[in-house]
């Protein structure tokens, strides 16, 4: 996850790699908190704050008394999908060679060009 290339994402990419973080910490801790987005997407403790506000106001996330960033049903929609196309490219890629961390970065970037419906067609071919 990450922009580790220094390229300008588009603000719907923005958007779902904030909320897989999300959903990716949640998962592994119970909780999630802003500082933990931060860390896990490289990027600054302010940006975090105002992305995450914003998603709160577009009604993907909540922040609970304890300040710890929930999802909504709509937010957990959104990245348990992005999250089953990244694990999905990323397996796709270690199968056919490429290196783990190499593989992660990649996926990353092929989850969000990949329109549903090829998606479903790739994971229908591959996954029998």
């Amino acid at each position: 996850m990450g922009n580790k290339a220094g390229k300008i994402k588009n603000t719907e990419q923005s958007r779902e790699d904030y909320l897989e973080a999300v959903y990716r910490i949640t998962k592994e801790n119970g909780y999630c908190k802003s500082i933990d987005v931060a860390e896990l997407l490289s990027v600054s403790r302010p940006s975090v704050s105002v992305a995450l506000h914003k998603l709160a106001e577009e009604g993907y996330v909540q922040f609970d008394e304890h300040k710890d960033v929930k999802l909504t049903e709509k937010g957990r929609r959104i990245a348990r999908d992005i999250f089953n196309r990244h694990q999905f490219f990323k397996a796709l890629l270690i199968d056919a060679g490429v290196k783990e961390d190499k593989a992660e970065q990649e996926a990353c970037e092929i989850e969000h060009c990949v329109s549903n419906d090829t998606f479903k067609k790739l994971k229908d071919f591959y996954v029998k």
